[in-house]
């Protein structure tokens, strides 16, 4: 954890809107191998680095970006623009379990690697237990009472909750949605051909965001997971 501890420091460590650091200067942070670290940080921390670092800077953004996301169905649930890769099919097999490690651009490498949203065809294949698996996509976002952990199941939110800190909010989601039960998929990290799914929950975690901060006074339903039983409540 000594070694997982540096690499976070270097990611802490970054100024607003500077660049993402590579695969490779993480490990070297660490003392490990690309491999071994990719390994580590997830066993470590819950997440991919990848995941990790793009969720950081989305938990950094502004207000203003969220809340301008909101009012525009269009746009994604992140607000910055992720260039998009081809759409050729890529192979996956259980040799190959970090892939993202051969492109360069890793951070922007959308459509392969066992970080990002895969179809549930694909889950399929490269898990027998994922057939029994739910997906359960989350996003954790920045709001003036702290960090808000949003998890979707089923296209309804199930699980709102307010964090401490980046950390504890993976590590209560993890604990929540264990696999092989679910499968926990980040709208902040990923991008594929299911992008307008993606879309539509992230423009919902964007209204549940803006309805925290600025109330409205309207009566809006919240999904009886959430509680005992279903309920409105005022935003």
């Amino acid at each position: 954890m000594d070694k997982i501890a540096k690499a976070l420091e270097a990611i802490n460590g970054l100024a607003p809107g500077q660049p993402l650091p590579s695969l490779e200067h993480l490990a070297r942070c660490a003392g490990l191998t690309k491999h071994h670290f990719h390994r580590s940080f997830k066993r470590a921390m819950g997440v991919t680095p990848r995941e990790y670092l793009l969720l950081k800077r989305n938990v950094g953004s502004t207000s203003d970006s969220y809340q301008a996301s909101a009012t525009d169905s269009s746009s994604a649930s992140t607000p910055w623009a992720l260039s998009e890769t081809s759409d050729a099919a890529f192979a996956l097999d259980a040799s190959d379990l970090y892939v993202e490690e051969l492109y360069p651009d890793w951070l922007n490498t959308l459509n392969i690697g066992t970080d990002t949203c895969i179809t549930s065809a694909q889950s399929e294949n490269l898990n027998p237990a994922a057939q029994q698996s739910a997906n359960v996509f989350y996003t954790i976002r920045q709001t003036t009472s702290g960090l808000l952990s949003i998890a979707f199941l089923h296209g309804r939110v199930h699980k709102l909750e307010l964090c401490d800190s980046l950390e504890d909010a993976i590590s209560e989601l993890n604990l929540s949605f264990s696999f092989p039960a679910y499968i926990l998929i980040c709208l902040d990290t990923s991008r594929s051909k299911d992008s307008t799914e993606f879309a539509s929950l992230g423009t919902k975690a964007d209204e549940l965001v803006l309805a925290m901060e600025q109330p409205s006074g309207r009566m809006v339903y919240v999904s009886h997971a959430l509680s005992s039983g279903s309920h409105v409540g005022l935003t």
